[in-house]
């Protein structure tokens, strides 16, 4: 999916852009180039992302590289939405990110009580000291927090009352 100009009227900006699907080959590579019959020309590198291992987003160069009109998301309606669908989709993967931050925050905490209880310092286990237990508490307690805040807001989403739209 690429965000392009559409409207050669910069004064519209953000207006003037629509969403297209781009077709490209697949492969297993980090990089790669497509040349079209037609002489257009496509290049991507992927770009490194922090906690990312599936999935790749990419630096693009289109050089006279030909889209369908029918690739045009929305068809005809879509012209100048391309901004709007994106910030539509961006609540989706905003609850993937939260999602995911509270997966990493309780295999954190898990492994925190792991080892405060393996750990023995001056013949105890770090977990019988009282300040290990407020951190491992104070840890507890954010993810609790960040779970409730995460579902409440994709109850939100749900009902069609946490997505982004043009209209506030």
């Amino acid at each position: 999916m690429v965000v392009a100009r559409t409207d050669p009227d910069r004064s519209l900006g953000h207006k003037g852009l629509s969403l297209l699907l781009v077709e490209k080959p697949s492969f297993d590579g980090h990089d790669f180039t497509v040349r079209q019959d037609a002489g257009g020309t496509l290049t991507g590198r992927a770009i490194p992302t922090i906690g990312y291992r599936g999935m790749h987003s990419f630096d693009l160069s289109f050089e006279n590289f030909f889209v369908p009109d029918a690739n045009l998301v929305g068809g005809e309606g879509g012209l100048g939405k391309g901004f709007y669908y994106t910030m539509a989709g961006m609540v989706g993967g905003r609850m993937q990110t939260a999602a995911r931050a509270c997966g990493v925050m309780r295999a954190a905490l898990r492994s925190a009580i792991r080892y405060s209880e393996d750990r023995k310092v001056f013949g105890q286990a770090l977990a019988d000291y009282p300040l290990t237990r407020a951190k491992l508490a104070r840890m507890g307690s954010r993810l609790a927090a960040c779970r409730q805040l995460a579902c409440k807001v994709a109850g939100l989403v749900d009902r069609g009352k946490g997505a982004w739209s043009p209209a506030w």
